[in-house]
């Protein structure tokens, strides 16, 4: 008899040899130590679950409730300074206890931050950009001094007086993983940095010392040195998976505090050990909770960025070749037989995984990870587990022989240059989601210009938010005797030394004139019945995955004859299901998703669950399931009574929208698909109850015929199953088991299994939704777990059996597997949908076979244990609206500009009441908004209080409910001229929300006499900061509560305003320099504020055709006047050639004054992306210009106009030379002799005046123009060819005077070698930067100034450029622009890292050399991701154009 799985337990894998240490990558952590967790529980789900950071640390603040004593007997801020620790985890960690401790025990807990200290430039920016600290340190060596530079040049004194200081020096020289390590005595990058950070200690004193880095670093050594410095010391070793985060993470903290007699010091370390230790919480949630769901926009992004790097093909790091014997080795061992199920991949050829799966990712995979995945795979199912059902996390920058998967719902140590791949994605775990890992609020982080590698390098390096945190909250509780007697804890607070000063007051004007309106937020109904609505709901329902949340594919969709699954062409494929045409008709996903948030009510109110109502369904309970039903009647009646906010319409192959709860925590969803909509009531797990609450606890299936989505009967659903037993017949043909279809072989080898399963019922059975009995036929092409799953056949009138074919009346028998579950408790159910279930997403089952039953091979009838959980209708309704309006104040008029850039005016300001905000009340009257559940995120007391918008995404969720109704006034969405009341010119620039880039200094490199580094001037560098972080902004969103002191009527206010002022001074700042002619005396502005959606720029469009744009038309030319001949015209022009030529001339003439003048104008947005709203500014000013663009179509003549338009011009220069000048005679040639070159009046501002026309060509045409020229204006002009660099050497003044028109290679001026020979010419003995940028801008301006003095000496001498070249000395080389500051120039290995203001054009990050050593595993040879936010690097081309293409 043999099994559909493993028919018996599998034999052990032979034992493998150790694997070989793999050298260290760059940026790679120390990940080789972790501990064996063998009889460990990992996660434990009895507990309530918890994966939001907010929701973590407020429950670590509530057990220990001694922090109120200590955060109320401290009594002032607490002053933290932070060195290298990259994502600035201390910081989030310590303002989530903050806000944690006000919520629970309104006492407040503030935080100053002193400093930061970082020297990656990327992560200097991600530092300014979510924390905007009052000091950004460079370099961590320089702390040790009286003064430091921040990262934007400035160089400012070294503040003290800290709390608590948190470090993570560098530890790529302690790393186990590195080869070449070096001891802490010893100038490696560890040692320095750990210098710094010790001599900083040693000047300053502060209380607290936490310090974190790997484990194999010398601690023992690091802990002496450190209470060498007047501190006693401890340090351990924590594991971030003990903490909250299912993520294997170990590392070395050490914990220091300044001696003092006075409060016993010397045993408060080992009381801080035992007291991390006793913050301890395994988690109670598995990988996969931390991760964004599919279709989120980053998620797509990220696809959408592989899929770009998808068209260039794989790019393999390690030889196929030199992988392919172990990974031989490996099936052959392991019996896992040849096949490539997974992928599909043929070697040379293409993989094509599962539709479901990222097969753009996995076609930029080289070969070892594709056949890598596939073993993995296989190693599955021999298990008798799929993978891409469970959720594993595999390294697949590991090889074969590396124990890449560890235990489900865990994932291993995430290092900067890993690869983790998450199975039940079929896909990569992106760059935000490795920062979930660590603990992070990523949707309170500003990630805007992060890469993947960015994010990647950030969360391997950081601190896990978690650990940190109860290392700082213990530090906390045992040293509050110390930190209350600091030296500076009798200060003042809020005098943290800062760059930028205090902040500016807004003083916000208009909100008297604000006019009052009434906003709906109850239902409005749907247009027909609910069966009318399904129709459209399958409409825009997601049919592939590459459809994400908004885009209907223009490709063809294919529906599987059988199990209904879809996809595109393109996905399709991979299983490879009985598909057919989908010709149904297709519509948006936006109109449905509106016209159901019209449809329901902003905030329903859920009654009828009452502890009295659920006992009236008690009926008789089986015998020992009293208790279980006492426990859970209370936690569902929690929910009687609770308001429920709409939050998110999800799409999906079934539509979900969902409302969340508030005390409770509960989740109430709608669920709509092609032929029914059932809400469904989903209660937060709790304790030993959690299994019981993996499904809904009640539903509500609505009536087709019903034309109200809120009317039907409610079911409460039994939270103890009755069990029966049903029979199970194996029938028709014998076929491959699935491990034989995917090639295993030893025990798997031949197997079989039955085509089709007979399903007979007892006679009593218990109340099911269907009858479930029937024959089940296998489909074995379609998507099923381990290939299970079954259809059941329709009876047709005569009682013949045959395949359904339409979901309304199709029963699925499948395996149904837990994500993390043990496989022996994964069980058979029958459903009627099979479908691949999203995060958070629950399946209607109807009935559960026994956990681990799997059918055998057997016609013979089995017996198995059946599980239904039975509905038992309530008598009353449960949902009802709970707030049908709230008031809205908008302007009547568009808003005025305030004189300044201080006054924002008020646009639109709402009110609400509180209870549907999930706000709690505090003592002192202030509300909170959030819960125990929802996490606490911001206090609103009597007064406005401007909302920080860079951390505000998950505080505008208690708002989202009726933000998502507000409307913007119709007068404000076209762009509406405003006039700036307070003079403003052109020149004019406002320094406080426009200030300018600091200047550049030069310093010559030491030891070199021809590199030179560019810094910031200092002082200059210190204004431009101040000024950034003090920038009006130009949207300012306000909350305050109502004056109101009854808890029935207490209000919530939110104020929207506009800084138009600010927003104009951006944009005018960003118009470019101009030498045109202006028209006004001032910049025109305008404005308007509009709706968008902010996930529109990272949607996965690669879904959709690119649009369709309407061809760019010009105007017609026929009505315009006609131009004569020009004079020196071999053939003539026709009519409409000489139409084009008057236009050019009337365009070039100064005196004609009808040209239209040119708008250059520029725009600046400011968005508030939690509403969806974005405010631009643009600033236009009107320029005439002696110019145009030819854009007649080929063949037309263009270029012989052109040379008409320049005949014509230089024939009038000639005569009116002619005329003005009496005494020249001779030659009508306009050219100059060489003795006049000499002349003053050939100079005009340092630059040669010339006659000639200068026309620029690409290279292939240097040729024909000039053959143009001859063949249309004869010999009558002087033509100067310039081809190469070498031409331009042999040229003089002379040449250039006599010249009438100039053909000049275009390619030659942005050559290096031209760049080169510039930089020389202009008197420069270093070479001129060669990328472009700000450097080189700034660089190039200096030698086109000293250019002028060459120029002189050229005319004076009449000789060429080369003659000149070479007459030039040494000592004559200009160095005026290098600085001899002393103090400045020793700084200059700091200023090569880059700065925050971008005035360096170094790369971030580097790939080392690649090492062909074939027992090097993937992760040591960092593979190149695609940069995400379009930052692609851009590099000159090195091709000499000396000579013609």
């Amino acid at each position: 008899m043999s099994h559909f799985s493993s028919p018996k337990k599998p034999a052990p894998a032979p034992k493998k040899k150790a694997a070989p240490k793999r050298k260290k990558a760059k940026g790679d952590n120390d990940d080789d130590d972790e501990e064996e967790d063998t009889g460990k529980m990992l996660i434990d789900t009895s507990m309530p679950p918890l994966s939001d950071p907010a929701h973590i640390f407020q429950d670590l603040i509530s057990r220990f409730p001694a922090i109120k004593a200590a955060a109320s007997a401290i009594g002032r801020p607490l002053r933290v300074a932070t060195m290298c620790s990259g994502t600035e985890s201390p910081l989030l960690a310590m303002d989530m206890m903050a806000r944690a401790v006000r919520t629970l025990y309104d006492v407040p807990m503030h935080v100053e931050h002193v400093f930061s200290c970082e020297i990656e430039p990327f992560k200097q920016a991600y530092i300014e950009r979510n924390f905007s600290p009052p000091i950004l340190f460079r370099d961590i060596k320089e702390l040790g001094g009286e003064k430091a530079t921040t990262a934007y040049g400035a160089e400012v004194p070294v503040p003290g007086e800290v709390d608590i200081l948190v470090a993570g020096t560098s530890c790529v020289d302690f790393s186990n993983l590195n080869n070449k390590k070096k001891k802490l005595a010893e100038a490696g990058e560890s040692g320095q940095t750990w210098r710094g950070m010790l001599a900083w200690v040693r000047n300053h004193q502060p209380i607290i010392i936490l310090l974190e880095n790997v484990c194999s670093a010398p601690w023992e050594l690091m802990a002496k040195e450190v209470g060498e410095c007047g501190y006693d010391v401890i340090q351990s070793k924590f594991d971030t998976k003990h903490y909250y985060i299912p993520h294997t993470r170990q590392r070395g903290y050490c914990f220091a505090v300044k001696k003092d007699k006075a409060h016993k010091t010397s045993g408060l370390p080992n009381q801080w050990l035992e007291m991390v230790k006793s913050m301890r919480r395994v988690p109670s949630v598995t990988l996969e909770s931390f991760m964004l769901k599919d279709d989120d926009p980053r998620v797509q992004q990220v696809r959408r960025d592989y899929a770009v790097q998808s068209e260039k093909g794989r790019k393999g790091r390690t030889d196929w070749a030199k992988c392919e014997v172990r990974h031989q080795l490996a099936r052959d061992g392991e019996a896992l037989g040849h096949k490539r199920p997974f992928t599909g991949w043929e070697e040379g050829g293409k993989c094509k995984l599962y539709d479901i799966a990222w097969n753009d990712w996995a076609k930029t995979q080289p070969d070892r990870v594709v056949d890598l995945l596939d073993i993995m795979y296989l190693r599955g199912i021999k298990m008798g587990l799929d993978p891409t059902f469970k959720t594993y996390k595999w390294d697949v920058s590991q090889n074969v022989d590396r124990n890449i998967q560890g235990p489900p719902g865990i994932c291993g140590c995430l290092t900067p240059s890993g690869d983790a791949f998450l199975t039940s994605r079929v896909g990569p775990i992106v760059g935000c989601e490795t920062l979930t890992l660590q603990g992070l609020p990523i949707d309170d982080l500003l990630l805007t210009r992060e890469t993947e590698d960015n994010m990647i390098d950030l969360a391997g390096n950081a601190m896990s938010s978690t650990v940190v945190g109860a290392c700082i909250l213990s530090a906390i509780l045992t040293c509050v005797s110390n930190l209350k007697a600091a030296p500076w804890s009798s200060r003042p607070s809020g005098g943290v030394a800062s760059v930028a000063g205090p902040p500016l007051d807004l003083d916000v004007q208009g909100d008297d004139i604000l006019e009052h309106h009434t906003l709906n937020l109850g239902p409005g109904g749907i247009q027909g019945t609910v069966g009318d609505m399904l129709k459209e709901s399958k409409k825009c329902a997601r049919m592939c995955m590459c459809e994400g949340r908004d885009v209907v594919t223009e490709r063809q969709i294919l529906v599987c004859e059988r199990c209904k699954h879809t996809s595109c062409v393109k996905c399709a494929g991979r299983p490879e299901h009985y598909y057919a045409m989908y010709t149904s008709p297709r519509t948006a996903p936006h109109s449905f998703i509106n016209t159901m948030k019209r449809a329901l009510a902003t905030c329903i109110h859920v009654c009828g669950l009452s502890r009295k109502s659920l006992d009236q369904l008690q009926g008789d309970l089986p015998a020992g399931t009293e208790r279980i039903w006492d426990k859970w009647a209370a936690v569902v009646s929690s929910v009687d009574q609770e308001y429920f906010t709409y939050l998110d319409t999800e799409r999906g192959a079934v539509w979900r929208i969902v409302y969340r709860g508030g005390k409770s925590g509960a989740r109430l969803e709608l669920t709509i698909t092609e032929f029914h909509a059932e809400w469904l009531l989903f209660v937060p797990p709790q304790g030993e109850l959690s299994k019981f609450f993996s499904q809904a606890v009640a539903r509500m299936r609505v009536s087709p015929d019903s034309t109200d989505l809120m009317a039907g009967q409610w079911e409460v659903i039994m939270p103890t199953p009755t069990t029966f037993t049903l029979t199970v017949q194996g029938e028709g043909d014998l076929v491959d088991s699935h491990e034989a279809r995917i090639g295993l072989r030893g025990p798997f080898q031949n197997t079989k299994r039955y085509s089709s399963l007979r399903v007979t019922l007892p006679s009593k059975t218990p109340t099911m939704a269907c009858d479930i009995a029937g024959v089940y036929d296998l489909m074995e092409n379609c998507d099923g777990a381990c290939g299970i799953i079954y259809k059941r056949r329709s009876q047709d009138a005569d009682g013949d059996e045959a395949m359904t074919d339409r979901d309304s009346s199709s029963l699925y028998l499948f395996l149904d597997p837990t994500k993390c579950g043990k496989v022996s408790e994964d069980p058979m159910v029958f459903a009627y949908t099979h479908h691949r279930l999203s995060s958070n997403e629950t399946r209607s089952i109807i009935a559960h076979l026994a956990p681990g039953w799997r059918p055998i091979a057997s016609n013979e009838p089995l017996d198995v244990k059946c599980m239904v959980y039975e509905g038992k209708k309530l008598d009353a309704s449960c949902l009802s609206v709970a707030l049908d309006s709230c008031s809205v104040w908008a302007s009547p008029r568009p808003v005025d500009v305030a004189p300044g850039c201080l006054q924002p005016s008020a646009v639109i300001k709402c009110r609400v009441t509180s209870s549907p905000c999930h706000a709690t009340r505090t003592p002192s009257g202030n509300l909170v908004l959030g819960s125990e559940t929802s996490g606490v995120q911001f206090t609103v007391g009597p007064t406005w209080c401007k909302l920080d918008l860079k951390k505000a995404n998950t505080t505008f969720m208690s708002f989202a409910w009726f933000t998502q109704r507000i409307a913007l006034p119709a007068d404000v969405t076209s762009w509406i001229p405003s006039g700036v009341r307070d003079p403003f010119t052109h020149s004019d620039r406002c320094d406080r929300c426009a200030p300018s880039l600091p200047e550049y200094i030069w310093i010559m490199k030491p030891g070199s006499n021809k590199e030179i580094i560019p810094l910031e001037e200092p002082k200059d560098a210190a204004r431009y900061e101040r000024a950034v972080k003090v920038a009006p902004e130009p949207l300012v969103v306000e909350l305050r509560r109502s004056a109101s002191t009854s808890d029935d009527t207490m209000d919530i206010e939110m104020r929207i305003s506009t800084n138009l002022s600010s927003i104009f001074h951006r944009a005018h700042a960003l118009l470019p320099p101009t030498n045109h002619a202006l028209v006004d005396a001032s910049p025109m502005f305008s404005w308007r504020l509009v709706e968008y959606d902010p996930s529109a720029d990272l949607e996965f469009t690669l879904a959709r055709k690119e649009p369709v744009h309407e061809p760019y038309s010009i105007k017609s030319n026929k009505q315009d006047a006609s131009a004569s001949q020009p004079p020196n015209g071999r053939f003539p022009l026709r009519p409409e050639q000489l139409r084009s030529l008057q236009w050019m001339m009337d365009r070039e003439d100064t005196d004609n004054h009808v040209n239209e003048p040119f708008i250059e104008e520029e725009v600046v947005e400011s968005s508030v992306r939690q509403l969806g709203w974005r405010l631009e500014g643009k600033a236009e000013r009107r320029v005439l210009v002696r110019g145009g663009i030819i854009a007649d179509q080929v063949g037309y003549g263009k270029t012989i106009v052109c040379l008409a338009l320049v005949d014509h011009a230089l024939t009038r220069a000639r005569e009116n030379k002619a005329s003005s000048s009496s005494s020249t005679s001779g030659s009508s040639s306009s050219s100059s002799g060489p003795s006049d070159v000499s002349r003053p009046n050939l100079l005009r501002d340092g630059r040669l005046v010339s006659k000639a026309t200068l026309i620029l060509v690409p290279g292939h045409l240097m040729d024909q123009w000039p053959s143009e020229i001859t063949k249309f204006l004869g010999e009558q002009w002087n033509v100067l060819q310039i081809k190469t660099l070498t031409n331009i050497n042999s040229l003089t003044v002379a040449q250039v005077m006599e010249a009438d028109i100039i053909v000049c290679n275009l390619r030659l001026f942005s050559s290096d070698k031209y760049i080169r020979h510039f930089s020389r010419f202009a008197g420069g003995r270093h070479g001129i930067p060669e990328k472009e940028g700000r450097m080189f801008d700034e660089f190039y301006k200096k030698k086109v100034d000293y250019m002028k003095v060459k120029l002189q000496q050229l005319i004076n001498a009449e000789i060429t450029c080369k003659e000149l070249l070479a007459s030039i000395k040494e000592d004559e080389l200009d160095q005026s622009y290098i600085t001899q500051n002393v103090d400045v120039r020793h700084k200059h290995e700091v200023y090569k890292k880059g700065s925050l203001s971008g005035l360096q054009n170094n790369d971030n990050m580097e790939d080392e050399d690649e090492d062909e050593d074939e027992d090097m595993d993937d992760a040591s040879k960092k593979r190149k991701r695609p940069a995400s936010k379009g930052k692609a690097k851009t590099k000159a081309a090195d091709k000499d154009v000396g000579t013609d293409p």
